[in-house]
């Protein structure tokens, strides 16, 4: 269920356990970008974007997306290659 109080912290948590388990698959000179949003699900549209410089041969990313009845969340790991 959607509660508002614990969004906060349970956002923090994912993105600190899926950047734990990219760093164990050590992929040397990468940094790690992780962004996580826990809404409430009212029937109403979001969309939600993002800019940054990207270098299409070396840098990725990946999502994931969660929807119930009460709440949706977004995952988003960017994996960016350090030069």
């Amino acid at each position: 269920q959607y509660n508002s109080e614990t969004c906060n912290e349970l956002t923090k948590s994912i993105c600190s356990e899926i950047k734990e388990k990219l760093k164990t698959l050590n992929y040397d000179r990468y940094k790690f970008v992780v962004q996580c949003v826990i809404g409430e699900q009212k029937g109403a549209g979001v969309n939600m974007s993002g800019r940054c410089f990207w270098d299409s041969d070396t840098d990725n990313f990946a999502e994931s997306i969660y929807m119930n009845e009460s709440l949706f969340c977004v995952a988003a790991a960017y994996g960016v290659y350090y030069y």
